[in-house]
């Protein structure tokens, strides 16, 4: 086996192993629309999950870590990647316990140059309604999904500007 080899396999090791945990400075300001797969796996390194989106031509890139309530692993920052340019539209956050922005409250504070509409959804089930709340910011670049009693922040997301035509069946924040 080469150098050069073996030089390349270990910085591949050491990409995919140094990021286990994320702080939510880490996607904020992230330039959405700006920045490529390639930008993220650099910053990243390889993601826990990617989720393709065929019909929406794009994938969810997923990195994990462990949630201490469930006691097991799961998504805590995940990206919305377009298949064609490779772009990242979308970086989402979803806060744990104790996380900053876990509470509409601490939103509204942590950015109060911000003006958020609420949105209420309600679908019908055979057996049930199933209620969905979420805040826009009027300049559409931040989103917040609430739990069914506008408690708890379920997901809080970055979203590329406008002009990037969000607001189609590829932005991940409406669904």
């Amino acid at each position: 086996i080469s150098l050069v080899a073996i030089l390349v396999l270990s910085a591949c090791a050491s990409i995919s192993a140094r990021r286990k945990s994320f702080a939510l400075s880490d996607i904020e300001k992230l330039p959405y629309g700006q920045f490529s797969r390639e930008q993220l796996f650099s910053r990243f390194g390889k993601p826990d999950t990617i989720t393709p989106y065929p019909k929406e031509k794009a994938e969810i890139w997923g990195y994990q870590d462990e949630d201490e309530d469930l006691g097991f692993k799961t998504d805590h920052v995940s990206f919305w990647v377009e298949s064609s340019s490779g772009n990242v539209l979308v970086g989402t956050w979803l806060p744990r316990s104790g996380d900053p922005l876990s509470s509409i409250d601490q939103v509204m504070k942590y950015f109060p140059n911000l003006k958020f509409t609420l949105t209420t959804e309600e679908r019908q089930g055979s057996d049930y309604v199933e209620r969905s709340d979420s805040y826009q910011s009027d300049d559409g670049r931040v989103s917040v999904g609430m739990d069914s009693n506008r408690k708890n922040v379920l997901v809080l997301s970055f979203l590329a500007p406008r002009n990037r035509a969000l607001g189609s069946k590829a932005d991940p924040s409406k669904r």
